[in-house]
């Protein structure tokens, strides 16, 4: 009697998202059996890590502590954290790593959330006019412990973003002008005793948090996440032009030249190499036509409506032929090698998970049996040459040989 129950679990589990945009009954749970994978929950998601913050704010020992004013460092960061201003741009930092695929455990957010409020760690006395007592600084702290600590600090400080103009202005004392100050109309006093350099990082992070223009910070930077964001949001209804621009970039990972009719058809790539030595040439005599491919956007099935706040990191690029249906995975990774494969980038030096994931998409495609056409596209990536070979109908001569530098 259990055994139909543990296939209905196999089956949930099996089908852990969805990707048609259509309903069906197919995603319904069965035999009174639902199956809720926790996996599929980020929490460093906008709606999950804002629920965190609030569990926090609205601790009744907390807001007492805060409404004391006893710890002047510990009300100034409460109130940050529950100004409307400050949680919306913390979100937005955290949603930079979310586009990366990554994820944290509950544990370890909650005990970065709790840091934010308290000024000092419990070994050092600071200075309450110090900015290693703000909120700002303490969410870049150095732990190793943490992955998501890392994170943050690797592609969301702002202090490592180079914007000439604001910088100029906040390596200045009373340079701004006090009403752009979102929460105290006036800029940020801090304590003299730091060196400049820890000052102006101080004041570049609290800038991005506070003030009107903060968001700037990150304006002048090449923000691949925020591209990889656009891409999932085309990506929810997708057109004839994504598709041709996601075509166009995995025919570049194999050919890096341009050449007519790259954008229209992917191309089923064969490397060629002599023993264990990197790949001399790319070369395609089928191709698929752009039109015949889907783009799927993830979402949760119809039986976990509600139950999860989940956030699509990713998309498929499918192709389906009578009953065979084959897809490529587009994360943020791979979106990231893509475009470093189409800017020329050599493949030893991109990741070789991702390369990979690319290679054994051709190889299922070419399983596939496409037709073979009469003209090939060679790429020789020695001398970067491109060539266009039109061989007769019998296959025994050329009828065009072309090739372009």
């Amino acid at each position: 009697g259990a055994l139909p129950l543990l296939a209905e679990v196999d089956r949930q589990c099996c089908q852990r998202l969805a990707y048609s945009p259509d309903l069906t009954a197919d995603e319904d749970a069965r035999d009174k059996v639902l199956v809720i994978d926790l996996s599929l929950r980020n929490p460093l998601a906008p709606g999950f890590l804002d629920a965190m913050l609030n569990r926090l704010l609205q601790n009744p020992a907390l807001r007492q502590l805060a409404h004391l004013g006893a710890d002047l460092n510990f009300k100034r960061n409460f109130d940050r954290l529950a100004n409307a201003h400050v949680r919306d741009r913390l979100l937005e930092l955290f949603n930079r790593i979310v586009m990366r695929g990554q994820r944290a455990p509950v544990r370890e957010l909650w005990i970065i959330l709790t840091r934010l409020l308290f000024g000092a760690r419990p070994e050092e006395t600071v200075d309450g006019l110090s900015p290693r007592a703000w909120y700002s600084e303490r969410l870049f702290e150095p732990d190793d412990r943490f992955s998501v600590s890392q994170q943050l600090r690797q592609v969301c400080d702002p202090a490592r973003c180079s914007h000439p103009q604001w910088d100029a202005i906040l390596e200045r004392p009373g340079a701004t002008n006090p009403a752009n100050w979102l929460v105290d109309g006036q800029e940020p006093l801090y304590s003299l005793r730091d060196e400049v350099s820890a000052r102006f990082q101080a004041m570049k992070r609290v800038f991005y948090f506070e003030h009107a223009h903060g968001i700037e910070a990150f304006a002048l930077e090449d923000d691949a996440s925020r591209q990889f964001r656009k891409l999932l949001t085309a990506a929810e209804r997708p057109d004839d032009t994504l598709k041709k621009e996601l075509i166009e970039a995995i025919n570049l990972c194999y050919c890096p030249r341009c050449f007519s009719g790259m954008k229209d058809a992917l191309y089923l790539w064969i490397g060629h190499r002599f023993h264990e030595k990197p790949t001399r040439s790319y070369v395609a005599n089928q191709s698929i036509a752009s039109g015949q491919f889907q783009i799927l956007l993830p979402r949760l099935p119809r039986r976990l409506t509600g139950a999860l706040d989940f956030a699509p990191d990713h998309f498929l690029l499918r192709f389906q032929m009578n009953s065979k249906t084959v897809s490529l995975r587009v994360d943020y990774s791979l979106f990231n090698t893509l475009a470093r494969l189409g800017s020329g980038m050599p493949r030893h030096l991109v990741p070789d998970r991702d390369v990979n994931r690319l290679d054994v998409f051709m190889e299922q495609l070419q399983a596939m049996n496409i037709p073979q056409e009469r003209v090939f596209i060679a790429f020789n990536s020695e001398h970067r040459l491109v060539s266009r070979i039109r061989l007769s109908s019998d296959g025994k001569k050329y009828e065009e040989v072309s090739a372009h530098e």
